[in-house]
Parts: structure tokens; C-alpha cells; sequence
């Protein structure tokens, strides 16, 4: 993902924050890291992702508070 942005819009600053995306504590890891960006001031977008994986490897994003964190948030989020 960070390949591809740098790639076609090598100019635009992007903010990561890291996080946990499986396993236990993934979910409020998530939750942590989506108001991070929130409140950061220079983000205007979030993508939320992860590489790819099994369903139980993506299973932290379907959990109910990460899904109402995105659904809170002030922010866009893809």
C-alpha cells in the first residue's frame, strides 16, 4: 500500500500508525490507533488495511469495537 502511494503521489505526506492486526488485543489496538489519526491534524483520510491473510487472520476488523470506532470516526475512512 505505502509502495503504490509513494509511487503515483510521491509528493503527499501519509501518517502511519502502527498497530496490532491479529491476535489477541488486535482489536483495541486498532480502536487505539484510528483515534490517533483522528486527532492528528494533517490526516484528511484513513485507510484502514492490512496486507491480506486467512479469515481468522482478518477477524480483528469485524470485531464490534473496532467496527463502531470506524463508524465513529470524524474522519473518512476507507
Amino acid at each position: 500500500m505505502l509502495h503504490s502511494i509513494r509511487a503515483r503521489f510521491p509528493a503527499m505526506p501519509v501518517v502511519v500508525a502502527p498497530c496490532l492486526v491479529q491476535g489477541r488485543g488486535a482489536a483495541a489496538s486498532i480502536v487505539a490507533a484510528l483515534g490517533r489519526l483522528a486527532a492528528h491534524p494533517e490526516v484528511q483520510v484513513i485507510v484502514c488495511g492490512r496486507g491480506g491473510g486467512s479469515l481468522e487472520d482478518l477477524w480483528a476488523f469485524n470485531e464490534e469495537p473496532v467496527v463502531r470506532a470506524l463508524a465513529a470516526c470524524p474522519v473518512p475512512v476507507v
